[in-house]
């Protein structure tokens, strides 16, 4: 079974062949149309969850560490985060549609 390069390089100057693969010689519109694709989509995913949650950080972690940790990659440090899911639009008219019912001290009517 051969060993497939995964992180070595990214790019060549020419096309080249390593162990049996071609690696071909990658730059101008399709680089870009690769990396704005890949920006698109982690954009999309990002404003996806935060429309749908509410990201907390809990009272009692204090700071956050913001000191990355080396290795292959620089790594945020491991944390928890309190995660609550946002009210729908629906939820938020039904909510406020009973609350216009409701009395002055926050009684329904009749």
């Amino acid at each position: 079974m051969k060993a497939v390069p995964l992180s070595i390089f990214h790019a060549t100057t020419k096309d080249t062949e390593l162990m049996g693969y071609n690696i071909p010689k990658v730059n101008g519109p399709q680089m870009c149309l690769r990396e704005s694709l890949a920006h698109m989509e982690l954009f999309f995913a990002l404003v996806t969850l935060l429309r749908r949650f509410t990201f907390i950080w809990p009272e009692d972690a204090g700071e956050p560490d913001f000191t990355p940790i080396y290795g292959a990659t620089l790594t945020p440090k491991p944390y928890c985060m309190k995660i609550q899911r946002r009210k729908s639009q629906e939820e938020v008219s039904r909510l406020s549609t009973e609350s216009e019912r409701s009395g002055p001290n926050g009684c329904k009517d009749g």
